[in-house]
């Protein structure tokens, strides 16, 4: 098989999910060893069809934030997201579900919250 190759992009944001979401399809703290292997595995396939995310919308990584409460960033690169500058951290990634009458959940929107500069908090800029 060959290797995807990657071009670079510095429009990318994160989806925040909880562990008690990611664990109804099995992912786990202890089922991640790369990134490469939980791509190779289809696991980023799997995520962006539960996540109903649109065509242009990649997965790029799955990360565990342990003192945030618990959470699961998923790294989604697109060109609909905003360029992350240096010195920023990217935008936080909002999408949002309805389920139908027949039981059927459709993404409604994705809402973007742009990320912050690292230079304007102001106890970074006392070590520069």
């Amino acid at each position: 098989m060959e290797e995807e190759q990657i071009e670079p992009t510095r429009q990318f944001g994160l989806i925040r999910i909880t562990a008690s979401f990611a664990a109804q399809w099995g992912l786990s703290i202890d089922a991640c060893d790369t990134q490469g292997k939980l791509q190779n595995d289809g696991l980023f396939e799997k995520l962006h069809k539960i996540l109903l995310m649109p065509e242009s919308y990649k997965i790029r990584g799955i990360f565990f934030r342990w003192m945030s409460g618990r959470l699961w960033d998923i790294w989604v690169e697109s060109e609909d997201l905003p360029e992350v500058e240096e010195y920023c951290s990217p935008s936080i990634v909002n999408p949002f579900y309805a389920k139908d009458d027949d039981g059927t959940v459709r993404l409604v929107r994705i809402e973007v919250e742009e990320g912050t500069s690292w230079k304007t908090n102001t106890s970074l800029q006392l070590l520069s």
